[in-house]
């Protein structure tokens, strides 16, 4: 059996599978989706009638009164009608695309092979703890799992969810978050044993040069208070020193707070790689048996289909993990204002799922890497 017929059969029997195993569940849940699509309609119909005769009322009462309090008053009334029939709507939408995904998507998958939607837990293979030692996101206090998948390809076991991660400095008025990771990370496990740490990154995505970044930094900072001296204004002295002194510690903290601290740089041969990516690793011999031309050509393959800049993948505790930066939602299978007795929300579905899968058969790690040399031999070689 080909290392991709599972992905081939899923993408050519999709409208087979579709319309002999998904469509007739969903007709129910169509019926449902123009009932509540009708009621938000009409809902709508009459917040539109009572704003025209508020307007209307307005306007006379204006006339009528000589005064702006009662133009005030139903500008009121309506705001909050807006806000309540808004509130409502987006609720409604909300509820349903939920309901739809917990009862359908169980379903679905289950036409799809070996590969299940996990609800209600998340997964110790991509745990915080796991995440962290990666050594591909920074720290991070926040966490949102959209949709967690897996199962297991051509003996390869894998795991892959939309995450969103961010890290939340401060609480209360002052707060301010910061965006760490939002796509699709992707667990897969080897077939060998690593011993060693090694991270592949984009340059616009890596770290700061922090070595560049201090020394202007504490120049800048030694202008002002300088001039702060010249000046003879303690104030302005002593504001100063304190810039100067959060400038120092941020950098440093945010230097000690590199998950790839520990790491060392390597160079490989390629030209091309070394100017666009940086390759960290906790052991060079290791790391050059792993990032191969093959795995280089193949890491940017999947970049480049996946249509994204910031890739970045990790090896590590025998798994390689991938992160691939998006700026959607993915993995839904309809909404409030989608016709479910269509294949074009589900066709997306599957285009987004098979993309995860074929990375997953794209690196073909369920060849074992004995089988890999001995397609390499010649005939002669393979048959001793």
């Amino acid at each position: 059996m080909a290392n991709n017929s599972i992905v081939s059969e899923i993408r050519s029997n999709f409208h087979r599978i579709y319309y002999e195993k998904i469509a007739p569940f969903m007709q129910d849940y169509e019926k449902e989706r123009k009932k509540i699509l009708n009621e938000i309609r009409f809902m709508q119909a009459g917040l539109f009638v009572v704003l025209i005769l508020f307007l209307i009322l307005g306007i006379f009462l204006f006339y009528k009164l000589k005064t702006e309090l009662i133009i005030c008053f139903l500008a009121f009334i309506a705001f909050i009608l807006l806000g309540a029939v808004g509130g409502i709507t987006h609720e409604r939408k909300i509820s349903f695309k939920k309901k739809l995904k917990k009862e359908c998507l169980p379903e679905i998958m289950s036409a799809l092979g070996n590969i299940q939607w996990v609800t209600g837990r998340l997964p110790e293979e991509i745990s915080d703890k796991n995440l962290e030692q990666s050594c591909m996101f920074y720290s991070f206090n926040r966490r949102s799992d959209d949709d967690i998948f897996e199962g297991e390809l051509n003996g390869v076991k894998y795991l892959f969810s939309e995450t969103y991660l961010a890290y939340n400095h401060s609480s209360g008025k002052d707060s301010s978050t910061t965006r760490i990771f939002w796509g699709i990370i992707i667990r897969i496990n080897l077939n060998k044993t690593i011993n060693y740490k090694t991270v592949i990154t984009t340059r616009k995505n890596d770290t700061v040069n922090y070595k560049k970044i201090i020394p202007f930094a504490l120049l800048f900072a030694l202008i002002l208070l300088l001039i702060a001296l010249l000046l003879k204004n303690l104030f302005f002295i002593g504001f100063v020193g304190i810039i100067l002194l959060g400038t120092v510690g941020i950098i440093f903290v945010r230097k000690y707070d590199d998950p790839k601290v520990g790491l060392k740089e390597v160079q490989v041969e390629d030209a091309e790689f070394n100017k666009t990516y940086k390759l960290y690793s906790s052991d060079e011999a290791e790391c050059r048996s792993l990032i191969t031309p093959d795995f280089i050509r193949k890491f940017r393959h999947i970049q480049k289909n996946f249509g994204t800049q910031n890739a970045k993948c990790a090896f590590f505790n025998n798994v390689l993990m991938i992160a691939l930066p998006t700026k959607k939602n993915m993995f839904e299978i309809g909404n409030i204002d989608t016709p479910l007795n269509t294949s074009k929300h589900m066709e997306k579905f599957f285009n987004e799922l098979i993309s995860i899968l074929s990375i997953i058969d794209y690196f073909k790690l369920n060849e074992t890497i004995d089988s890999k040399i001995k397609q390499e031999l010649p005939n002669d070689q393979n048959n001793n």
